[in-house]
C-alpha cells in the first residue's frame, strides 16, 4: 500500500497525443510525504508536461535505504511500461527530486543494486538540493547505511558518477549546512572531467 503514484497528466493533452513526463521523488530523509511535490507536480502539469510523484516504503526495521532505492526502480520501470496508456513520451522521460529523493534519482543512475537495467535511461535529471554524498555529506544518512550494513561510500551518487550521464541541473541554496557548496562543486568537477553535463 505504501508504493502508489499519482499522475498528473497536460491539461490540454488530446486522446491520440503524448508528452514529455517529469519523474519526481520526493525528500523527508528516505521518508517525507509524496504531496510535498504535488505542487512541482502541478507546475509542470500547468506547463504541458505529464508528472508522476511516487511514494515508497521507508527504511525502518527490516527495510534498508537499498529497499527505498529499490522501491524507485519499480516505480520508474511502472511508468516505462505504462507510457502508452498514460500518454507518456517513454523517450523524454526526466528524473527530479528534492534532497533525498535527488539522492534516489541520481542513485538510480549509479548505484548497482543488480537492479534490472532502467528500461529507457532518462533524457535528464532536475535536482533540488541533492544528497549526492554520504561520505563527507548527510551524517544520518550515513549512519542509516551502516547499521543497514550498507557501506556510505558504496550508496554516495557523487563517489560513484560515470561516463555518459545525462544532462543533470542542480538547484540548492548557498546557505544550505547539509548540502553544502562546496559539496556540489566537488561533484559538478567529477562528473564533467567524465564529459558529462
Amino acid at each position: 500500500p505504501e508504493q502508489r503514484a499519482w499522475f498528473f497528466p497536460p491539461l490540454d493533452i488530446q486522446p491520440d497525443e503524448t508528452r514529455s513526463c517529469i519523474f519526481l521523488i520526493h525528500g523527508g530523509g528516505w521518508g517525507g510525504r509524496p504531496e510535498m511535490l504535488a505542487p512541482q507536480a502541478v507546475y509542470f502539469q500547468r506547463r504541458g508536461f505529464n508528472a508522476v510523484v511516487i511514494h515508497f516504503r521507508a527504511p525502518r526495521k527490516g527495510l534498508t535505504p537499498a529497499d527505498t532505492l529499490r522501491d524507485v526502480h519499480a516505480a520508474y520501470r511502472f511508468v516505462c511500461q505504462q507510457a502508452d496508456e498514460l500518454q507518456i513520451d517513454f523517450r523524454n522521460i526526466f528524473l527530479s527530486g528534492g534532497s533525498a529523493g535527488g539522492h534516489l534519482a541520481l542513485g538510480m543512475l549509479t548505484i548497482d543494486l543488480g537492479e534490472p537495467q532502467l528500461p529507457v535511461k532518462p533524457t535528464g535529471l532536475m535536482l533540488f538540493n541533492p544528497v549526492i554524498d554520504l561520505v563527507d555529506g548527510w551524517k544520518g544518512g550515513r549512519t542509516r547505511c551502516e547499521k543497514a550494513g550498507i557501506k556510505p561510500a558504496e550508496f554516495s551518487p557523487a563517489q560513484l558518477v560515470s561516463r555518459g550521464m545525462p544532462p543533470i541541473f542542480i538547484m540548492s541554496g548557498s546557505e544550505d549546512t547539509l548540502i553544502t557548496v562546496d559539496q556540489l562543486e566537488r561533484f559538478k568537477k567529477r562528473t564533467e572531467a567524465l564529459g558529462n553535463r
